[in-house]
């Protein structure tokens, strides 16, 4: 009877949750994108200026670009993308690793200044892609998780004043 119910159980939560195969992408395409194939950071990278398709850019700092992202789904999240084509942070040089964490402490810097939230996450993005960048996540008093939130998306003139702030926090 137990090895019934828990093949019952197990039948049961496959058919709910998506399996770990259908959220990866076919291996030859992780393959290519490792090598930097049709990199979309790369992409991203090559904009000067403006909405690059994600966010809206803010600045390039000494090895990584800082980018506003569009859906505000978190008040004032911020990526931080390595410029190169690096999939892990542990293997960029150590000047280049203590670069990366400046760019990080500034940008972190600018974020509380501009947005002033309690606390500020930054985490090393999605596993689920093979480039370098950190999400960095302002938390306010009594917010939600993230994941729990639909998209949101602000005025498009809310964004350039906040780039501007950013840009001058920044400079300080």
């Amino acid at each position: 009877m137990e090895g019934w119910l828990g093949g019952q159980l197990r039948q049961r939560l496959a058919s709910l949750l998506p399996s770990s195969q259908s959220r990866w992408m076919p291996r030859e395409q992780w393959d290519a994108l490792v090598r930097g194939e049709d990199c979309l950071f790369c992409t991203q990278l090559q904009q000067e200026s403006g909405f690059d398709g994600y966010g809206f850019i803010i600045a390039d700092l000494s090895v990584s670009r800082l980018t506003l992202t569009r859906n505000q789904y978190i008040h004032g999240e911020c990526v931080l993308a390595y410029k190169n084509h690096v999939k892990e942070f542990h293997q960029l040089s150590q000047e280049e690793r203590h670069l990366f964490i400046d760019d990080l402490a500034h940008a972190s810097r600018a974020i509380e200044k501009v947005f002033a939230p309690l606390k500020i996450g930054a985490d090393t993005g999605s596993g689920g892609y093979p480039h370098l960048y950190w999400r960095i996540k302002p938390r306010y008093y009594g917010d939600t998780l993230p994941a729990h939130l639909a998209e949101r998306t602000l005025p498009d003139h809310v964004y350039t004043m906040y780039v501007s702030e950013l840009r001058d926090a920044l400079s300080e």
